[in-house]
């Protein structure tokens, strides 16, 4: 698992931003985003349904430009 975030000691909130990796097959990892809320007594956690949409959109974007030949267009 890899994530980044805060935590805010004056008010003991978090706010962390997680990606667990599940094994779904032999030679497969499904990769889930996760977001972490509230306080260290009562923390939240549910799916970053942002973070799984601009994944999805990235990845469409990427097989367009692959189809028109422009796959190179927007890498460093």
């Amino acid at each position: 698992m890899a994530g980044a975030g805060q935590r805010k000691p004056s008010d003991q909130g978090i706010d962390f931003k997680l990606l667990a990796s599940i094994d779904t097959a032999p030679t497969r990892n499904t990769d889930i985003p996760l977001k972490v809320t509230g306080t260290y007594v009562d923390p939240t956690v549910r799916p970053d349904i942002e973070a799984v949409a601009k994944d999805q959109l990235k990845q469409k974007l990427q097989d367009v430009l692959k189809k028109n030949g422009l796959q190179g267009l927007f890498t460093k």
